[in-house]
């Protein structure tokens, strides 16, 4: 594969942010219930436990383990980056992972 752009790095900074912040609107939605006073104090360290022994641990070694491209290729595919943001270097450049994901996606 040809070298990225260097906006590449970027892309994969936001989509793990992005990314992040749709696997916290579920433990948010856990503290409100604490606040609200539905959900006890033990089992909202417990969700937070569960969340960073789970979801968070899985999301990080996505991103230490995968290659750039293949970050932007996959979040492209899951919804989290529009292929509108990558511009047309990188689209090219990264466009048969897409398509390669899509393919294990769609089974």
């Amino acid at each position: 594969m040809s070298k990225l752009p260097p906006h590449s790095r970027q892309l994969v900074r936001d989509s793990r942010s992005r990314e992040l912040s749709l696997l916290l609107q579920d433990l948010d939605q856990r503290f409100q219930s604490w606040r609200d006073g539905d959900l006890e104090s033990g089992e909202l360290a417990n969700r937070i436990h569960e969340f960073s022994k789970g979801p968070l641990r899985e999301l990080e070694k996505c991103y230490s383990a995968l290659d750039e491209a293949t970050l932007i290729a996959r979040a492209v595919v899951n919804g989290i980056l529009p292929e509108s943001e990558l511009g047309p270097e990188l689209l090219v450049a990264i466009e048969s992972r897409i398509a390669a994901l899509k393919d294990l996606r769609n089974g």
